[in-house]
């Protein structure tokens, strides 16, 4: 409503910004969602502006912020040798550095275990064939952010042919951890982000 829009319900001419279109799923609850006018959208997210029918039917929001965002997944490693894996990392949402795990995009047409494999395969140059699914967690409940599916990945091993890079733009250190090393990295909050 802000950017110059009115509180009527203008569909096709309300986007104000897009960079590509964003292919995942369009965010409605049965009985609430009684309008959506998005206002910026990339292939990895898209924010939007939702008509919200309160609960109990009495009062419609006209302004509940919602973002669509690609989900993710995030997958702890751990080596044969019993090894932690993980990335010391700088981001744009956090000042200094954090302690991260493999994570990434779910790519279209694919699982979050699919995923899960495939980014562990690329930015470690690793494989398991123990997995663990440790949940799908919405980040931002009343906001959406998306869904982060997490794993625990056992007796990884080197993966012939693999890579051991990433692409990311921002700042990246492969470090490994013992377990003792990873609780108290977990205990002194070196680990910032709930998903990549």
């Amino acid at each position: 409503y802000r950017l110059g829009r009115s509180e009527t319900n203008v569909a096709a001419g309300d986007l104000c910004y897009s960079a590509g279109k964003y292919t995942g799923a369009q965010w409605e609850k049965a009985g609430q969602t009684e309008a959506t006018r998005t206002l910026v959208e990339t292939p990895f997210a898209r924010v939007q502006m939702h008509d919200v029918r309160s609960e109990d039917g009495k009062q419609l929001f006209r302004d509940w912020l919602w973002v669509d965002e690609r989900d993710h997944i995030n997958v702890l490693v751990q080596t044969a040798e019993g090894k932690f894996p993980l990335f010391r990392q700088s981001k744009y949402g956090y000042v200094g550095e954090a302690l991260a795990p493999v994570g990434g995009f779910i790519n279209d047409g694919e699982t979050a275990l699919e995923a899960a494999k495939r980014e562990i395969r690329e930015e470690l140059g690793l494989e398991s064939d123990q997995w663990t699914a440790l949940g799908s967690y919405r980040t931002a409940v009343n906001r959406g952010g998306g869904t982060l599916h997490a794993f625990y990945a056992s007796n990884a091993q080197p993966a012939a042919g693999a890579g051991k890079g990433h692409d990311d733009a921002e700042k990246q250190k492969r470090v490994v951890l013992d377990e003792t090393q990873l609780r108290a990295a977990l205990a002194n909050g070196e680990l910032k982000e709930v998903k990549w």
